[in-house]
Formats: structure tokens, C-alpha cells, sequence
């Protein structure tokens, strides 16, 4: 016991309990978080990490489709170049080696070898590679293509409301990150991978109809000029 400044004695100070029963001062009970606080630090968390994730698959997505057309870009620029040197269009490749195949196919992979370019788009997928027959063996003024290309409102019973280029020569399509519709280079015949719904799947059911902005997916497209110009200047035809 303690004594005051009278003489007499003083009972022993007692120090406030916690909520466990445990004797603590008002400072060691000021320093825990309620349920309450801990819920809401991790709903905040929570939120910030969702944006975080949300913006980060957002930039990866816009960079990757930037890269895709990047590709296309060098694709269009080695078609051309094709054209010069040999006068027509490489036929599709069909077994997956990346070169040229007999032409009985219109349809299937980018000759990427033949070409010199790269073998798969952004996200692992191979290109889809459509020729028009008039212009694998050779082109001539007068040669046309059979290829459309509409918008993706494309209306088969109103089409030419959409349309952004008739008869063209060739289209190459990357299948985007769902990858939906793409061929499987092992397969001999090659085959289509998890065919989309909707109008998505002109861009992959084999026919001349391609749509610019279905899903995910990128187009290229060449015009005769694009490629009957060269062959003129270079007095080819």
C-alpha cells in the first residue's frame, strides 16, 4: 500500500479491464480495431485490387490488339511484296510447315514462312489465310476477286447497307484473344477450334463473307489496286 501525503494508507489502484476480462489502460484498449473497421480496410482492399485487375486486363487487351494489327500491317506489306516478285498471291498453307500449298484450297493458313512474317498473331493463334482463285495464278487487269467485307451489322437480307469492300483479292483474319474459330495446324485436314456464335462465325465458317469489327477479331483486307498498282509501275502488266 501506498501512503498519501497524510499519513494515511491508499488502496491499490485498480487498472480497467479489457472486453477479455484482462486489466489494460485506455490506450491498449484504443489500439485494437473493431470487426467493423477490419470489414471495411477489407472491402477497400477489395475494391482497389478489382479496379487494379480490371484496368490492368483492360491494357492488356487494347495492347495486345495493338500488336495484332501491327502484325497485319507487316502481312499487308509482304503480300505486296509477294505480288511484285511472282505476279500473283501465294496459295494457303495447309499442313501447318508455313509454305504455300497446290491451291485445290483457297482457305487456311497464313504461308507465313513464304512470306517471311510472323507465324502466330498476339495470342498464339494462327491467321486465317482466303484467297481468291483469279489471283494465285496470276494477275491481270481485268482479274476481280470474290471476297466481301461488311461491317458487323452485316443484315444478310439488306447487306449492301453495310458494305465496306466488295470482290477484294484476299483477307486475313486473326481470330482475337477467345481465339474462337481458328484452324489447328495438325490436323490434315485442318480443322476449325471452337467455332463462335453469331457474327463472329462469318469470319470463320469458309465462305466469301468476312465482317470488320465481329468479337474480337482483326481483318486485313487488299484491294486489286493495292496490288495491280505495283505490278504497273514495275511494268508487270
Amino acid at each position: 500500500m501506498q501512503r498519501n501525503s497524510l499519513g494515511h494508507q491508499e488502496p491499490p489502484r485498480r487498472l480497467p479491464r479489457t472486453a477479455h476480462g484482462e486489466a489494460g489502460t485506455g490506450a491498449d484498449r484504443r489500439s485494437g480495431f473493431t470487426l467493423l473497421e477490419i470489414a471495411i480496410v477489407l472491402l477497400v482492399v477489395g475494391l482497389l485490387l478489382g479496379s487494379g485487375i480490371t484496368s490492368y486486363t483492360a491494357q492488356r487487351d487494347n495492347s495486345q490488339r495493338q500488336r495484332g494489327q501491327v502484325h497485319l500491317d507487316s502481312i499487308r506489306q509482304a503480300l505486296i511484296g509477294y505480288v511484285i516478285s511472282y505476279g500473283r498471291l501465294p496459295c494457303p498453307n495447309t499442313n501447318g510447315d508455313g509454305q504455300e500449298g497446290d491451291c485445290t484450297a483457297l482457305i487456311g493458313l497464313l504461308p507465313w514462312r513464304d512470306l517471311g512474317v510472323q507465324r502466330l498473331d498476339p495470342h498464339g493463334n494462327h491467321f486465317t489465310y482466303h484467297a481468291s482463285a483469279n489471283y494465285t495464278v496470276g494477275i491481270a487487269l481485268p482479274t476481280v476477286g470474290n471476297l466481301d467485307v461488311y461491317d458487323n451489322q452485316y443484315d444478310s437480307a439488306n447487306p449492301g447497307d453495310h458494305l465496306l469492300a466488295a470482290d477484294v483479292p484476299v483477307v486475313v483474319v486473326s481470330h482475337g484473344r477467345n481465339g474462337r474459330g481458328r484452324y489447328q495446324p495438325n490436323t490434315i485436314p485442318l480443322t476449325r477450334m471452337d467455332l463462335p456464335v453469331g457474327n463472329e462465325l462469318e469470319n470463320a465458317n469458309d465462305d466469301t463473307i468476312y465482317l470488320q469489327g465481329a468479337g474480337d477479331d482483326l481483318l486485313l483486307w487488299l484491294s486489286p489496286a493495292e496490288l495491280k498498282l505495283p505490278l504497273q509501275q514495275a511494268g508487270r502488266i
